[in-house]
């Protein structure tokens, strides 16, 4: 496209889909609406590879996307920063986890967000469906202490 993109993440499924995720700077794929200055896409493939739907999620500023991955069934994730709001009530700099499920019907976000500055730098799905994000935070999460600085952590969430 005609801004900054990344593809981050490709994963194929048992029934042979794929698809993949990344961002998309300053416009909107075919169908979708921008939402800000970086949005997070997911793009579903044909069999012949070329995107046959979009899927674009964002906040009004940047979503930077640092890391994505996929699940066994095919479900996609990625990782990242934002200061804006996914509609989970976060305020300040955290972290994030979208997800899109394996047959591409469902997307969630989940936040990993302290009252400090926190960064989601890594993520995972399990066989299970467990969806876990990582990072570093300079806060802390339900009843920890920081350790002082910059503390890694590792939590499960529920995007869905």
């Amino acid at each position: 496209g005609p801004g900054q993109d990344s593809a981050v993440a490709v994963a194929r499924d048992a029934n042979g889909r794929v698809a993949y995720g990344g961002s998309v700077a300053g416009y909107a794929l075919p169908g979708q609406t921008a939402q800000g200055a970086e949005d997070l896409v997911f793009v579903q493939l044909g069999s012949d590879f070329l995107p046959t739907g979009y899927q674009q999620l964002g906040t009004t500023v940047d979503d930077t996307v640092l890391f994505g991955g996929h699940g066994l069934d095919g479900s996609l994730f990625l990782t990242g920063i934002t200061n804006g709001d996914f509609g989970l009530g976060e305020t300040g700099i955290y972290g994030f986890i979208a997800v899109r499920s394996g047959d591409g019907t469902q997307t969630g976000v989940a936040a990993a967000s302290t009252s400090a500055y926190d960064i989601a730098f890594a993520g995972a799905i399990g066989a299970n469906g467990a969806t876990y994000v990582g990072g570093y935070t300079r806060g802390a999460f339900g009843t920890s202490t920081n350790a002082g600085g910059d503390d890694g952590y590792l939590l499960r969430v529920v995007p869905f």
